[in-house]
């Protein structure tokens, strides 16, 4: 006889979403983190990132407060009572977090579990304690490793993770930030916020690689307003010490700095999973889209699967893996997914890209609405930007949102409504929204879509 339903190994936002999805299902479930709650996320990435984010947009609204008719004074930031405040905003979450699971009837096993053949999972270093578990099915979601790239230098005092930046012990006056995602250009402008010189080095073509090309190259244009330095298409080769400081070394030229910032090194844990039979790639489990490795009752979600290794598709994988385990039949579909990022302006984006949907073999028109005249824009003082929407000929069928702008990632929710009930183009040129919102510009990007389709 089984112990559980679903065996859940890890405790992020993937792993807690399986065991919330099962429960609600009706199934028994026994979860295995031994560590705290909520995973990379909540206590190494977004959680406290947004949070500090923040903090230095309160930090520009006392340096940008003359146009306001305001005269705020601001002083050098008190770091410690910023990490007080990021511990503080995480501590409550994890015991939200904690305090859920165990209303929800959830078993929580403080170790770390290894998956076993036969839909079993192993817990050692508990001395008169259970430490072998079967179920019906196993939910592997054991996330990803901080791995730095292998560079020459790379072990060098002044080389941070996001680790270093969330310990918050300096503003360094010069940083390289090593990576154009949005993980780096929301600590580059963090640090930007508070006086440091920034310059972002990125290997790709653009910066958020895999994001619509026309946005990345706006925001592009508004960090160097900023005064952030961006260089595309240059791939480190080495660091050197030199007296005290950092050289930052690429095909072409030296950048020297106090502190590097590899800002997404990230790398899932997949490896040694092989003798079970899963098939791992570059350190990801290889999964089909029901989350499913090829072992019988075996499915992985969240970072260990790879892909874009975000929250919000950790979760809707975790609740796909844990409905399929328990032998129902289920799709994780990534274009429903909405993508956030807390830059400045914001991001937020579902559905295809512009290029995506042409490489697909989509024949669409394009609409645009510009921010320099939405109202909430302008009452926020931030109209640098504009929505896009993507349709495809010849009904209109919308496969695509992006926006760049202030409150974007709460906008885009309209947008990921729109594309799971497969709405038309005509559908969010008629939707009736608040004003003023920056959501408008949606239904203004639609209509200019929509001329384009009559």
């Amino acid at each position: 006889m089984a112990d559980a339903d679903l065996l859940v190994v890890g405790g992020g936002p993937a792993g807690v979403a399986a065991a919330l999805r099962a429960r609600e299902l009706g199934a028994s479930v026994v979860l295995f983190e031994p560590e705290r709650l909520g995973g990379m996320c909540l206590h190494r990435g977004c959680v406290p990132t947004v949070t500090a984010v923040e903090i230095a947009n309160r930090q520009r609204l006392g340096t940008e407060s003359t146009p306001w008719g305001l005269n705020l004074s601001v002083g050098k930031p008190d770091l410690d009572l910023v990490r007080r405040r990021l511990d503080d905003v995480v501590d409550r979450i994890h015991a939200g977090t904690r305090s859920y699971l165990e209303q929800a009837g959830i078993v929580r096993v403080e170790g770390p579990g290894q998956v076993l053949p036969g839909c079993a999972v192993e817990v050692a270093g508990r001395p008169g304690r259970p430490d072998r578990f079967t179920g019906r099915g196993v939910v592997l979601a054991t996330g990803a490793a901080f791995i730095l790239p292998d560079l020459p230098g790379m072990d060098l005092p002044g080389v941070w993770t996001t680790d270093h930046c969330l310990a918050l012990a300096e503003v360094p006056a010069e940083l390289v930030v090593y990576g154009g995602g949005f993980i780096g250009v929301e600590w580059a402008q963090f640090y930007r916020a508070f006086g440091s010189r920034v310059v972002i080095v990125e290997p790709g073509p653009q910066l958020l690689p895999d994001e619509d090309p026309e946005v990345a190259e706006a925001l592009k244009f508004l960090l160097e307003q900023e005064g952030i330095e961006v260089r595309t298409g240059r791939s480190l080769t080495r660091l050197e010490a030199r007296d005290g400081r950092l050289a930052v070394v690429d095909r072409d030229s030296t950048l020297m700095a106090d502190r590097l910032l590899v800002s997404d090194c990230r790398r899932p844990r997949g490896a040694g999973l092989e003798s079970l039979g899963v098939r791992v790639r570059g350190g990801a489990v290889v999964t089909d889209g029901r989350q499913f490795t090829g072992v019988p009752g075996l499915f992985a979600a969240g970072d260990v699967p790879g892909g874009r290794m975000l929250s919000d598709f950790a979760r809707a994988q975790g609740a796909v893996a844990a409905e399929n385990a328990l032998g129902l039949d289920r799709q994780f579909d990534p274009r429903l997914i909405p993508r956030v990022y807390h830059t400045r302006p914001e991001v937020g984006a579902v559905g295809l890209t512009e290029p995506e949907a042409r490489s697909a073999g989509l024949e669409v028109v394009v609409g645009r609405a510009d921010l320099g005249l939405n109202a909430r824009a302008l009452t926020l003082g931030q109209e640098l930007g504009f929505a896009k929407v993507i349709a495809a000929r010849p009904h209109g069928r919308l496969v695509g949102v992006h926006i760049l702008g202030p409150l974007a990632t709460e906008a885009i929710s309209a947008a990921a409504v729109a594309l799971k009930l497969e709405a038309l183009v005509e559908d969010l040129a008629d939707l009736g929204l608040g004003h003023p919102t920056v959501a408008e510009a949606l239904t203004e990007a639609a209509k200019d879509a929509l001329g384009q389709l009559r």
